[in-house]
């Protein structure tokens, strides 16, 4: 069943791709468009492969963010931010990496917000998209994070175990914990050097 609902996902996410050409290039019509995800080989790598993993369904929210975006920058309606939030939840609801996904979303609403009431004076307008945006945010995703906080003590339990006290804990959680974070993670060098080593690295 896992591995039906991901294929059908999958079909769903490359079929928006014609939709996004023409959000990206107005009055251009390629429906064929889709067809260029096959052009990059990470497709076959393990996480992007058809494997029943997370990923694809990230993907499905990230193509349907950034149409819902284009619409929320246009307008700064309550109804397109609410779905910026929507999406952005949905995202990052799959897996924490997919916060890759979700912040650039709530990141462009708030500051495209806070552009408008800077040059417009309407506070109020820009005010009520950004509350939207991060309120439906929040909601949405509360069947993880408040969860998390009423369980566990950690809204994303175990990650910020050195700054909150999560429970359960104990020494082999600790130690599952630091081997997860030191060797599973990507986490290259905050400078060039860590730039030109994240590609090769993200791909093993």
């Amino acid at each position: 069943l896992c591995g039906h609902l991901e294929f059908l996902t999958f079909l769903v996410t490359i079929a928006a791709v014609p939709a996004l050409v023409r959000r990206v290039m107005p009055g251009t019509r390629m429906p064929l468009a889709w067809v260029a995800f096959f052009l990059f080989p990470g497709f076959l790598r393990y996480d992007s492969n058809l494997s029943t993993g997370a990923d694809h369904i990230a993907a499905l929210f990230a193509s349907a963010g950034l149409l819902v975006l284009f619409a929320a920058l246009r307008t700064l309606a309550v109804s397109h931010a609410v779905l910026v939030g929507l999406m952005a939840a949905g995202a990052l609801s799959t897996k924490y990496s997919a916060i890759s996904v979700a912040a650039p979303l709530l990141a462009f609403t708030a500051a495209r917000a806070l552009l408008y009431a800077n040059e417009t004076g309407k506070y109020r307008k820009a005010s009520l998209a950004m509350l939207a945006a991060g309120g439906a945010f929040a909601v949405a995703w509360a069947p993880h994070w408040l969860a998390n906080l009423l369980w566990y003590g950690d809204p994303v339990y175990p990650m910020l175990h050195d700054h909150v006290t999560g429970r359960p804990w104990d020494m082999e959680a600790e130690m599952y914990f630091r081997v997860f974070m030191q060797y599973a993670v990507l986490a290259p060098a905050h400078d060039l050097k860590g730039a030109f080593d994240t590609p090769p690295r993200a791909a093993c």
